[in-house]
């Protein structure tokens, strides 16, 4: 196991964790459930921990991968700006998650504003990890990127 295969598989957790964990915001805002509301943070904040090691071996990763000829720098580059974006946003969710789990942890009552301000956080974190997560699959599957009219026009079509 490298780096490249660590990479790969911490990634995942944060691009799954955080939609998973803004389901249960709104499931928690909907049922007035500080359960949920509880859970959701606590995906937030694993999220946040697992991005810091993904992000870190990237590096060894891109060392890797630049040793495939169809490799494009162009597209590494790409993906490694949009990771420290989305490593950023993801941190900023998870360290005010961890702080909402605390003040929660004093307060009972169930407040809508606070939620729906991590909720604004964690749509936009999602948001900034599908991008990276796109350029990051484009790096070594551009295939999956093509839209309709590069597919028939590719060698590979043998008009089927």
């Amino acid at each position: 196991m490298n780096a490249a295969h660590l990479h790969l598989i911490l990634v995942h957790f944060p691009v799954v964790l955080v939609p998973v964990g803004s389901l249960f915001v709104l499931l928690s805002l909907f049922f007035k459930s500080n359960a949920q509301l509880r859970a959701a943070l606590s995906l937030f904040v694993l999220a946040g921990l697992l991005a810091l090691p993904a992000y870190l071996l990237g590096e060894g990763a891109e060392d890797i991968a630049k040793l495939v000829s169809e490799v494009k720098k162009h597209d590494i580059h790409e993906h490694e700006e949009a990771a420290l974006f989305a490593l950023i946003s993801t941190g900023v969710l998870a360290v005010s998650s961890l702080l909402f789990l605390y003040v929660k942890r004093r307060a009972v009552d169930f407040s809508a504003k606070p939620t729906l301000g991590i909720l604004l956080l964690a749509v936009f974190a999602a948001s900034t990890l599908i991008i990276t997560g796109q350029r990051g699959g484009m790096i070594r599957h551009p295939e999956a990127f093509q839209d309709e009219a590069q597919k028939s026009a590719s060698p590979l079509n043998d008009g089927d």
